[in-house]
């Protein structure tokens, strides 16, 4: 249904506010009007649409606001990208061309991460291509995280951090995975998040992934993971 009226304005709108709270029923009553005069005879399901290309705050609404998330979802939430870097990493691994791939869980894979600024960076990547947890069907999502934790745990063993970070983040590659940064209390700035610290430019380049320099981590990497694979 549409809604349309052309002889309201948002001026009858703020004057409807000094009926005062003996009147609530009628203050929606004006509110409504005036919305159907901003829809200028668009459905909710027309408008939406437009609204939610134009930026990521109204995805953020709509993850904040359970109402609104559950009615809207289709076009508010992340969708997976056609042209997708998870993917081609995934397809790298499985065509045997990624150096700096580790293993192989049933649900994802884990290779070091493309800047070893933070020693033993590690990705895992999930195999499916879900944007959210909440896209996994449930005994999927679980495993997935305990895989991950395996993971975290399996860094930590070989590179002995003062703390790991991890985080699911994906605004920019909206296909599920967790970065996984080693920590250290030697780091110049070591309680700040990975994020404000990590260098970029020129700057990241003498800290992009090496085979020579970084084979010998990757086998300590492997070595640890292979253990806990076993205890899948």
């Amino acid at each position: 249904m549409k809604l349309k009226i052309e002889s309201f304005s948002a001026h009858d709108f703020k004057g409807s506010k000094r009926l005062g709270a003996k009147n609530k029923v009628r203050q929606r009553q004006f509110f409504f009007c005036w919305l159907g005069t901003f829809l200028h005879g668009n459905t909710l399901g027309e408008i939406l649409p437009r609204i939610a290309a134009r930026g990521q705050q109204w995805q953020h609404f709509g993850r904040s606001c359970p109402t609104f998330r559950g009615r809207f979802k289709l076009a508010l939430m992340a969708k997976h990208p056609s042209d997708c870097d998870i993917c081609r990493r995934i397809a790298q691994i499985q065509s045997g061309a990624h150096p700096a791939f580790l293993a192989e869980f049933p649900t994802g894979y884990a290779v070091l991460g493309d800047n070893q600024f933070f020693r033993g960076y590690t990705l895992f990547l999930c195999k499916h291509p879900a944007p959210d947890l909440e896209d996994l069907p449930r005994d999927l999502r679980f495993e997935f995280l305990r895989e991950m934790a395996l993971v975290s745990e399996a860094v930590a063993n070989v590179v002995k951090p003062h703390k790991m970070n991890v985080e699911s983040l994906g605004n920019l590659a909206p296909h599920l995975h967790f970065h996984l940064f080693p920590r250290q209390l030697s780091e110049s700035e070591p309680t700040k998040p990975v994020w404000l610290v990590m260098p970029q430019g020129d700057e990241a380049e003498k800290y992009a992934f090496d085979a020579a320099r970084d084979g010998e981590l990757v086998r300590h990497l492997r070595g640890a993971l292979e253990g806990q694979n076993g205890e899948i």
